[in-house]
């Protein structure tokens, strides 16, 4: 919608000034190139495949959480694994065995979750220097040593 308005915009602005098209066109050609996205839960976000899911993570109250979302990051993806593991990489290279989150509102379980969760202790987001997913299945796509952003 806001690309649609931006070239409203500047055909205006191209009838008003010959000057304005070039301003304009370089404006939208920026917001296309401009295209990112925000974690929804305040972690830290990486996009994998060509835009078709994301995965978020976070560190919070002793606990390591990974979120599964579409390219987006607005609507969640279930998967039917049973764990996630995760290679980190602190002080030394740890593995961490995530499980899905059971929540009875949403309807996850084991098998058809979104979020997968390990308590972590000593364990902080400023000291990781890498993250990577060894494997997992979204909408029937195999990914394997998905690299996560950690910044």
């Amino acid at each position: 919608m806001k690309i649609l308005f931006l070239i409203v915009l500047a055909f205006t602005l191209t009838a008003c000034n010959e000057n304005a098209r070039n301003v304009e066109t370089t404006v939208i050609i920026e917001s296309i190139d401009d295209h990112s996205h925000q974690a929804p839960n305040g972690g830290v976000l990486t996009e994998i495949g060509d835009h078709s899911a994301s995965l978020e993570w976070l560190i919070e109250d002793g606990q390591f959480t990974l979120y599964i979302f579409d390219g987006c990051a607005e609507k969640p993806i279930r998967v039917a694994q049973e764990k996630l593991t995760i290679s980190v990489m602190d002080e030394q290279e740890k593995e961490l065995v995530l499980v899905p989150v059971t929540n009875k509102l949403t309807g996850e379980k084991p098998g058809d979750s979104n979020t997968f969760y390990a308590e972590v202790a000593n364990l902080s987001k400023e000291n990781i220097s890498s993250l990577s997913v060894k494997a997992v299945t979204i909408q029937g796509m195999d990914y394997k040593n998905i690299n996560l952003k950690v910044k």
